[in-house]
């Protein structure tokens, strides 16, 4: 008798017990093709035009094209861009035409939020295409904080693209102070050169009529730029800032004790360099400092 009633126990639990594992693998099984559905495995056409939906986001469209577009990128929500990626869109996706990687568009933007959602999303801070990486988009945009956040994910301050260019240069062609104050209180130098030999100087004085570059070429001589390096192919910052035809710099430049009859490797002298540009008051300037 007591056999049975245990038997009959056994059999009770048993039933129930089975009745539980099916329930918890139907359970298992809904949450799995739920989890697909949220986040569908796309391949082919339909994961080029998600990756191209997601760079897009960042883009602004024009008569040639998309195009990055600082404003753009930064009005990007990261609401808008989650559900871009929940739809299957690759994290790592690249515009194909500007050679872009959505993280480097959120960072061109000075998106942080965005930026910190992509990396978070298993975007490679280190990703690099034939332009360059996040790191030296950020510094291009002069946003420090995007900067900073990149470099604390591992972001190679001193990565080098095919140009010699480093997020340290692309701050100081962008005119972007506080930035080269960053790399430089990190190892970047005054003595630093392009790999094709461009001093950081010349590099500052190129395009000297953007915003804020003045500070920066001021900034660098006061750490001790070398107002009479040369570059590969003989220009120095005063031939640069003639070319230019920016009188100020040409100015301040002389009174750091920039030489006036310098030759180019074409035997161009800053003189020569302005008469060919017209450029009147640089020739008055620099007759006055002993041009000839």
């Amino acid at each position: 008798m007591n056999i049975l009633i245990i038997n009959r126990f056994v059999n009770f639990f048993s039933q129930r017990l089975i009745i539980a594992k099916c329930l918890i693998g139907i359970v298992l099984l809904l949450f799995l093709i739920r989890c697909a559905a949220a986040a569908p495995v796309l391949t082919g056409d339909n994961l080029e035009k998600a990756n191209a939906t997601l760079t897009g986001l960042f883009m602004k469209r024009s008569l040639i094209g998309l195009m990055p577009d600082k404003k753009t990128a930064a009005s990007v929500t990261v609401e808008n861009l989650q559900a871009v990626l929940d739809g299957g869109a690759n994290v790592t996706a690249e515009d194909p035409t500007r050679h872009m990687t959505v993280l480097m568009l959120a960072a061109y933007g000075g998106n942080l939020k965005c930026v910190q959602l992509l990396v978070a999303s298993g975007a490679d801070v280190n990703a690099h295409t034939s332009i360059g990486t996040p790191l030296m988009e950020a510094a291009a945009s002069g946003d420090l904080a995007c900067v900073k956040y990149l470099v604390s994910k591992g972001a190679n301050i001193h990565y080098t693209d095919a140009v010699g260019a480093t997020a340290f240069t692309t701050s100081i062609a962008s005119g972007n102070l506080e930035c080269v104050k960053y790399f430089m209180a990190n190892g970047c130098g005054v003595k630093d050169k392009t790999t094709i030999g461009v001093p950081v100087l010349i590099t500052a004085v190129v395009g000297i009529s953007i915003a804020h570059k003045m500070d920066c070429v001021k900034y660098l001589v006061d750490k001790g730029a070398d107002v009479n390096a040369v570059s590969f192919d003989g220009s120095t910052p005063l031939l640069t800032a003639v070319a230019y035809n920016n009188a100020a710099c040409v100015k301040y430049l002389i009174s750091k004790g920039a030489k006036v009859n310098v030759k180019d490797k074409n035997s161009c002298t800053p003189l020569k360099l302005a008469q060919m540009n017209r450029a009147s008051d640089i020739i008055k300037i620099l007759k006055a400092a002993g041009a000839k």
